[in-house]
């Protein structure tokens, strides 16, 4: 539930960026995009670097009281999911600036190699540790996401604004 919240939070943030992304892109400003993507990721992980700490500090204990059991023993699992979330919200940045320059097919072969990575590394780790399992097999996705799209999308942008100037 914490990490669809912020998955959430995210999308209200990106969103009305967009139009704004499109704009300089169309305009060939790289310098003013790289600037709106680091300011979309620096409110992402502002937002993460909080949630981590109330999830820290109430995050088992208000979730406790919604779901009427003991979490206390899930603290640093819970954690573990709010940073894996945040991860995953920076990768939906680098997704919607991918789609927003019509970058979309690779994104399919991205997607395609988290699924299998994904499939493999939540089968292993589930069977051998359980839900603690499933919880770094979460982080293991989500940083796996978050480091292809930082990479990609930085290259991509690279080349075809160097393309540009070329021309």
């Amino acid at each position: 539930m914490p990490a669809t919240v912020i998955g959430l939070v995210a999308q209200f943030l990106i969103h009305p960026f967009l139009n704004q992304i499109l704009k300089v892109y169309e305009e060939r400003n790289l310098k003013q995009l790289k600037k709106i993507i680091m300011k979309l990721i620096l409110a992402i992980a502002c937002i993460g670097i909080i949630s981590s700490i109330l999830a820290y500090f109430i995050g088992t204990q208000l979730l406790g009281l919604i779901y009427g059991i003991d979490l206390s023993m899930y603290k640093i699992g819970l954690l573990i999911i709010i940073i894996s979330s945040t991860l995953y919200t920076i990768g939906i940045i680098y997704s919607s600036v991918l789609t927003t320059v019509r970058e979309t097919f690779s994104q399919f072969i991205i997607y395609v190699i988290i699924s299998i990575f994904a499939l493999i590394i939540s089968d292993i780790l589930t069977k051998t540790w359980n839900i603690d399992g499933a919880i770094w097999a979460y982080l293991a996705i989500m940083s796996l996401q978050f480091l292809i799209y930082t990479v990609y999308t930085n290259l991509k942008l690279k080349v075809i604004f160097t393309r540009e100037i070329e021309k």
